[in-house]
């Protein structure tokens, strides 16, 4: 390791046992994760609809979870590189307002579009731009903000509200539709409130005390740029990719896709509605937040903090499930069926949070935005196979049998990627 970088690493370690970190931490954080509420709950909130989006648009339900999903799948990488690239100079608060302005002002403009596909695309192309700037400035806020040991609670909690968004979102959009008399661009216009009232909450903190890291991040560029280098050269940072990649694809199919195939008529779903379907993901989501919120005292007291043995219990446990949903027993069967979402759910809630530990431990201050940026936004690359995939399989075969069964190898794929992750040689923090 480098002489400034190991000065940097001395620093954070000297900051992190000082008084330096104030109680303020906490209000950032809370805004932080009413605006990672926020985007999560607008990306998802169409995903149990689409039979009647497609209805109102008049095209079929493949090419609507394209143009709604997929379209969202597609941008939101751009948004997380771009802003894992600048966050350190933006700083939190300038890129969590820039987050929700890009979630709210096109949501409130929904109604406007008048079911015109074109604008409907517009607007689900510019919002996952805020959700991407989001997301990366959580992992900024957890290495800059917060101390050592506490960065994989706060990671697990990051990754809970993710959890709650979603759950929101199956919960909330069903709701909306109904009281706005089944209009979903009304629906996602109220939907729009969430991110507004985070971007309220966000003024409030150039006001308050500075991140005690600030310092730190301001290292010679020079050396940043050298530190970055290295990183580039490490095995782990690509496998970091890879599992993320893995992930997103799993999340990702499982939330867009499994709604419709719980709610969609029979013989291409199961026929339940979409109701049901909301209460069936909520409860997936519900055990997202539970498992994530779980991860952090587990992944220090169980895992030892080791990332590769952890993250392939989670996909194996995710796999495992997702495989079971498709069995008649278990579809057929709600007793069965929802404790079978329930396991799907608390491990795949693990990942994403083993991922942000991972980073904010192992890597210097002024790198962990940058990486966990390209490690997500390239992740986020997984929604598009995973849409594109489910939606020509459905198309195709007219069910959701070949959606499901994809989804599983992925996780397994996973699984065996976790083997490699392992953390960089070149830093000690």
């Amino acid at each position: 390791m480098s002489g400034t970088s190991f000065e940097l690493a001395m620093e954070n370690d000297s900051i992190s046992r000082s008084s330096s970190y104030t109680a303020f931490r906490w209000y950032v954080m809370a805004a932080m994760l009413v605006s990672l509420i926020a985007s999560n709950a607008i990306m998802i909130a169409p995903a149990s609809l689409v039979e009647f989006i497609a209805h109102s648009l008049g095209v079929k339900v493949g090419p609507t979870t394209a143009a709604t999903m997929g379209t969202w799948n597609f941008v939101a990488p751009f948004g997380a590189i771009i802003a894992g690239f600048f966050v350190n100079r933006l700083g939190a608060s300038r890129t969590l307002l820039i987050g929700c302005g890009l979630l709210a002002i096109p949501g409130f403009l929904y109604p406007v579009v008048a079911s015109r596909m074109g604008g409907i695309i517009l607007l689900r192309a510019i919002q996952p731009l805020g959700f991407g700037a989001i997301y990366v400035c959580c992992t900024f806020v957890i290495a800059t903000w917060f101390p050592p040991h506490q960065r994989s609670l706060v990671a697990g909690i990051q990754g809970a509200c993710s959890s709650i968004g979603v759950a929101l979102g199956f919960g909330i959009a069903p709701v909306a539709y109904a009281a706005t008399h089944n209009n979903w661009l009304a629906m996602m216009a109220c939907l729009a409130i969430g991110p507004a009232i985070g971007f309220l909450l966000v003024l409030v903190i150039p006001f308050g005390p500075k991140p005690p890291q600030v310092t730190a991040i301001m290292g010679d560029e020079e050396q940043v740029k050298a530190d970055w280098k290295q990183t580039t050269r490490e095995p782990g940072f690509y496998t970091g990719i890879v599992a993320l990649f893995l992930f997103l694809w799993c999340y990702v199919a499982f939330n867009d896709l499994t709604p419709g195939y719980f709610a969609v008529s029979s013989p291409t779903g199961v026929g339940y509605g979409p109701v049901v379907a909301g209460n069936l993901m909520t409860t997936v989501q519900l055990c997202f937040m539970v498992g994530a919120a779980a991860l952090g005292p587990i992944y220090e007291k169980v895992f030892k903090e080791d990332a590769r043995s952890s993250m392939f219990v989670a996909f194996l446990g995710f796999a495992l499930a997702a495989l079971s949903v498709r069995h008649p027993l278990v579809y057929t069967n709600m007793r069965i069926l929802y404790p079978v979402l329930a396991v799907a759910g608390f491990f795949l809630g693990w990942i994403c949070p083993i991922t942000v530990s991972f980073v904010s431990l192992n890597y210097p201050a002024h790198l962990a935005a940058k990486v966990n940026g390209l490690w997500f936004g390239l992740g986020l690359f997984g929604g598009i196979p995973a849409i594109g995939i489910g939606s020509t399989l459905l198309a195709k075969t007219g069910n959701y049998h070949g959606s499901l069964y994809v989804i599983v190898t992925v996780a397994v794929l996973g699984a065996v990627s976790a083997l490699w992750m392992k953390p960089p040689k070149a830093f000690h923090c």
